[in-house]
């Protein structure tokens, strides 16, 4: 009768192996400079972390230990500011993982497209997006949720379409290479806000003051609520205008 091996001999043999692997990939793996990871990216990375010194996905207090490219390097994301993010290990993790399943040079467009009331987002958004594009349309979902025109919301709706957005740009941070989206928004500097966490742009409306004004004195199912209309048109006139023209925040 043959002697018994010992159940754990091979283990070892595994263990060399495994080590001399990783030995022959770090050898075939360029430096970390040559990967673009040099002293300039160390102090990208410190000023980043400084920035974002809590993981930015929201619900997230975890620290950031991760400087994150929203748009991914080898699907042409730069090492701006503006594509970096803070993250702790698990969601860098998440994201890292996602994004493996893409090509390199997959590209899509994220817009948050601004406006006052009736300017036209939803009709800019219906002739830009594609079959198969994300799109977060307040009044729609307000609408196809809660049976209620965007007017006739009540305080909880607009706390649960807030709750969906919030998730959906938690979601896109650690998607980088989802559809094209679009989402609207109303307010100019929520708008900016967004747009940056996405490393995305701002598409504001070209519709003037009195167009916005007379489309909503021409629709009759805005009757009811058409001075509160008038006052939010002329309330975001007077506060973003001058911004809108000066070219704050993108477009």
């Amino acid at each position: 009768m043959m002697p018994r091996m010992p159940d754990n001999l091979g283990s070892g043999s595994r263990k060399i192996a495994a080590k001399r692997s990783r030995t022959e990939s770090d050898a075939r793996r360029e430096s970390a400079a040559k990967r673009g990871y040099g002293h300039a990216w160390q102090r990208t990375r410190k000023h980043i972390l400084r920035r974002d010194p809590v993981c930015v996905i929201a619900g997230c207090n975890e620290a950031a230990t991760e400087v994150d490219h929203i748009v991914p390097k080898r699907m042409g994301g730069l090492d701006t500011p503006e594509n970096l993010q803070g993250l702790c290990k698990h969601h860098h993790s998440i994201k890292t993982a996602n994004e493996s399943a893409f090509k390199p040079g997959y590209s899509f467009r994220r817009v948050v497209v601004c406006g006052p009331p009736a300017s036209g987002k939803t009709t800019w958004v219906s002739d830009n997006a594609e079959p198969g594009d994300l799109v977060f349309d307040w009044d729609a979902l307000a609408t196809c949720l809660f049976g209620r025109r965007p007017w006739q919301s009540t305080k909880s709706d607009g706390f649960v379409l807030s709750m969906l957005r919030d998730q959906l740009i938690s979601y896109l941070q650690l998607n980088a290479g989802n559809s094209n989206v679009f989402i609207i928004i109303s307010d100019y500097e929520n708008a900016g806000v967004v747009a940056r966490r996405l490393s995305g742009s701002v598409q504001v409306m070209d519709a003037t003051h009195d167009e916005c004004i007379n489309r909503v004195e021409a629709d009759a199912e805005r009757s009811p609520v058409l001075k509160e209309h008038i006052k939010a048109i002329n309330a975001w006139f007077g506060q973003y205008a001058t911004s809108v023209i000066q070219g704050e925040g993108g477009s």
